[in-house]
């Protein structure tokens, strides 16, 4: 225990250091020591760290203190100072993404592509990610990888269903000849909880006290949620299925499984093309009146969801993104509206806002990469 203490402390300073620079960018050693509450001495080493890895860089000497004394040397992060190559598969479409430090996408592509794990088709993959990575203007560290269904970590697998049924495939016998030919190791992920990573990287500050609810609604309805700066993923990898909830008692004498209607079925891109006979999708111009209806029909099983999340997670923070929200601009402020109004006689409240990009999933791979490469590093 004695051996382990000092270790966990020297990873937490180096991280709270780097996370102040995410959403500083320059900075003395005097201000971190203020903003950060460590000694002297300890931030200098968190510091001299970070700028023997490049990640910041001392620029020059500030004016001194009114009191005599050294002048201070002012620190500036180098977001460029490594990337990471991401990877998002979204309905028949991929995502290519180069990422640096900060969150900023110094590359992006899409591509066709009809099924992650198809595994022929990673081949004809291989040369353009190999270009991507040869064309970086800075290391690229790994590939994160973002997959629309559950991955079980422990097991090293990806969780798939087909008619009710479960399908578990290695995450070696998918991506292993890729990432062979990549030589770059891989940071594996759902696309939904790798969005909230994206967007707790862009919101920068302390990670360690971020508690974050990072919602999806298109063709199903998802949550990441982030606790305390790390993503829950529950015993099996699975956590974050809101969209698999049931809002109303159930017919305990019905046969399985029609007695069980998920919330998602309710709300999603093809219940609003059944209610109104639009597909969200074809990017059709709405008129005032019909998106108003869309946001009515919508609002009950979101408001009731984020209602219950508020209170089930100790949760006030929420972003709703995907493609019914984007759709529907007046979606997101009429339903905190209405979840604040509900909240009110508990004198609670959230805030619900739009993603910080429209590329969180990539964002979010990248960062996995960076947590598992360069800033594991900093654990040891």
């Amino acid at each position: 225990m004695t051996s382990y203490v000092p270790e966990y402390l020297k990873a937490r300073n180096r991280k709270t250091v780097f996370d102040l620079f995410l959403h500083e960018r320059e900075l003395s050693r005097a201000e971190i020591v203020q903003r950060t509450k460590m000694s002297f001495p300890t931030a200098s080493k968190a510091v001299d760290f970070l700028i023997s890895r490049g990640i910041i860089s001392e620029i020059g000497s500030e004016e001194p203190a009114s009191r005599p004394g050294r002048r201070r040397r002012s620190l500036r992060f180098n977001p460029s100072a490594y990337a990471a190559l991401a990877l998002n598969f979204e309905g028949s479409m991929l995502e290519v993404g180069l990422v640096d430090l900060a969150g900023q996408l110094l590359q992006y592509e899409q591509h066709p592509f009809d099924c992650f794990h198809q595994t022929e088709d990673y081949v004809k993959l291989t040369p353009l990610l190999q270009s991507v990575v040869e064309k970086s203007p800075c290391h690229v560290l790994g590939v994160g990888i973002g997959m629309p269904a559950d991955i079980d970590g422990q097991a090293e697998t990806v969780v798939l269903y087909y008619d009710r049924q479960e399908s578990m495939i290695p995450l070696q016998r998918l991506f292993g000849p890729l990432l062979q030919a990549l030589h770059l190791p891989p940071f594996y992920g759902n696309d939904v909880n790798l969005a909230c990573l994206g967007e707790a990287l862009l919101r920068g500050g302390p990670r360690e006290t971020m508690n974050l609810c990072y919602l999806t609604l298109g063709t199903g309805f998802g949550a990441g949620i982030m606790n305390n700066g790390a993503i829950w993923l529950g015993g099996h990898g699975r956590a974050g299925e809101i969209g698999n909830t049931h809002m109303g008692p159930f017919d305990w004498k019905a046969p399985l499984p029609p007695q069980i209607e998920p919330l998602e079925t309710r709300i999603n891109l093809q219940a609003l093309e059944k209610a109104f006979g639009v597909n969200l999708l074809d990017d059709p111009v709405l008129s005032p009146d019909l998106e108003n209806r869309m946001v009515e029909f919508l609002l009950p099983g979101l408001v009731t969801s984020i209602y219950n999340f508020s209170f089930l997670f100790d949760m006030d923070q929420f972003v709703l993104a995907g493609a019914v929200p984007a759709h529907l601009p007046g979606l997101v402020a009429r339903t905190e509206q209405e979840v604040n109004r509900l909240l009110s006689h508990r004198k609670r409240s959230v805030s619900i806002t739009r993603p910080g990009s429209a590329h969180c999933t990539l964002i979010g791979a990248a960062s996995g990469v960076f947590e598992s490469t360069i800033l594991s590093e900093l654990q040891g």
